[in-house]
């Protein structure tokens, strides 16, 4: 997750997207789940710069940190936990920051 502000609702919509019960899915294997945060206050992104750096300006992505990654962790706290076989959710999720 690299914009913050932009990508939260989405990347929220995708986790709870993943971690719905699949009916064919057995309740003898875990389900997990992992998120990667980038808490750096700059950020420089391969979507946003798609030619090689120094070949044109650099496009820069700035965050309000710890704001911004904060905002995330909580997002990503929402999503559901299993309480029981047969329901939707992870069993386990962390949430890495770097």
């Amino acid at each position: 997750m690299t914009e913050f502000g932009k990508s939260e609702a989405a990347s929220l919509r995708r986790a709870q997207q993943v971690s719905t019960h699949d009916p064919r899915d057995t309740d003898g294997a875990i389900a997990p789940g992992f998120a990667l945060v980038n808490a750096a206050e700059s950020f420089v992104s391969p979507i946003r710069n798609p030619w090689p750096l120094n070949s044109q300006p650099t496009v820069v992505s700035h965050h309000n940190q710890p704001k911004d990654r904060r905002s995330v962790a909580a997002k990503l706290a929402e999503l559901p936990r299993r309480a029981r076989p047969g329901d939707s959710g992870f069993d386990a999720f962390a949430i890495d920051l770097i």
